[in-house]
């Protein structure tokens, strides 16, 4: 049996891309909560002020259903969206796959992959956790 992520795998990032043949990181994260939940997650055109993007990410999120929750209380679950908001904005998702715990997530080098837990994330790395109500 396929994992629902594989028709995703392999697709190329583009800043804008919105699917279903390119995906930035928000794009991608909308992609999988349509295609795995049915939730229209809201748009957001990402442009050169890291500041509000993080903003508009978070409130997209947020409108969506998902709330922020505390990293160092709670383990990062399946669907759970990991926002990395430093250096540089990023966004991707939790995903398990063959019974191990990954991202899911698209970049200008590599577009889109799901990569293991420990590969993807950095224990220095600060990232939060929304997880949907």
């Amino acid at each position: 049996m396929k994992h629902w992520a594989y028709e995703l795998v392999g697709k190329p990032h583009a800043p804008d891309g919105f699917g279903p043949t390119h995906y930035s990181c928000w794009g991608l994260v909308r992609a999988v909560f349509w295609i795995r939940y049915g939730i229209a997650m809201p748009e957001v055109v990402l442009n050169s002020e890291i500041h509000n993007n993080v903003r508009a990410i978070k409130e997209a999120a947020r409108v969506s259903g998902w709330r922020r929750i505390s990293v160092a209380q709670q383990p990062v679950n399946d669907g759970d969206i990991l926002l990395f908001p430093k250096p540089t904005l990023h966004v991707a998702v939790a995903v398990e796959a063959n019974n191990r715990l990954g991202v899911l997530e698209s970049t200008n080098e590599t577009g889109v992959v799901w990569r293991p837990w420990a590969q993807a994330v950095s224990t220095e790395a600060y990232f939060e956790i929304w997880r949907k109500e």
